[in-house]
């Protein structure tokens, strides 16, 4: 996957962001059409290994360029603390979810997400456990998200 050489590809590219479309990349890792009904139970964004993706291109770009997630995913209150701790700097949401989302980054406190959901996303073995803290986490800083 371009993911994993997402570095490569910024500095040789010249580019100043990437943009992962959560959509396609969680087909991809998971090999799971969302779309036929014979895998997309599999399907799941927040399954640790299309996370530990995110994570290793941030990385690998941080200081570089900027990154950015586009699909469903960045539309979920749920996920917003994880993208965020993950390293992802902006989230292309649809118009009928920026109040949302907006409402729920204003809350996160990026001192903490960071570190919890780099620890999060290493000892994870399922997307309930993501899930699970994410809810936790949104609770304990006062938001109110219904996914």
């Amino acid at each position: 996957s371009a993911a994993l050489l997402a570095r490569e590809i910024v500095e040789k590219g010249g580019l100043s962001f990437i943009s992962f479309g959560t959509n396609d990349l969680t087909q991809y890792v998971l090999a799971a059409d969302r779309g036929n009904p014979r895998v997309s139970s599999i399907y799941d964004e927040m399954n640790p290994a299309v996370l530990r993706l995110v994570r290793y291109a941030a990385e690998r770009v941080k200081g570089k360029a900027e990154v950015e997630v586009c699909g469903e995913m960045a539309s979920r209150g749920l996920a917003v603390p994880v993208l965020l701790g993950l390293g992802v700097e902006v989230l292309s949401v649809a118009p009928a979810f920026v109040g949302r989302v907006k409402y729920v980054i204003r809350r996160v406190k990026m001192s903490e997400v960071s570190e919890q959901v780099r620890e999060l996303v290493e000892r994870a073995a399922t997307s309930s456990e993501v899930r699970a803290w994410s809810r936790k986490y949104l609770e304990s800083v006062g938001a109110r998200v219904l996914e």
